[in-house]
């Protein structure tokens, strides 16, 4: 998956627009507990330990889903523009 950490967006790989990663509410990754946010009680996938095509079909069956991913995780590629 790709990241612009500018525009805040999240890509596959074929650059394709997966989402806008924005928590509402602000949370930060310390307010995540056991895969949950501790605000609003909602489930936050660790997309970058799931490979691509797992995280695709989340994202297709669910796509308000709130995710969270470390910038340094190999499956995550900063990119500095928008790839369309």
């Amino acid at each position: 998956m790709q990241y612009n950490p500018i525009t805040k967006t999240l890509w596959d790989d074929d650059g394709n627009f997966l989402k806008r990663v924005h928590c509402p509410k602000g949370v930060s990754r310390g307010q995540l507990e056991e895969g949950r946010c501790r605000l609003c009680d909602y489930a936050v996938v660790q997309i970058d330990q799931l490979p691509e095509q797992d995280a695709l079909r989340l994202f297709q069956s669910k796509p308000d889903l709130c995710v969270s991913f470390r910038l340094e995780a190999p499956t995550i590629r900063i990119i500095p523009h928008d790839p369309v």
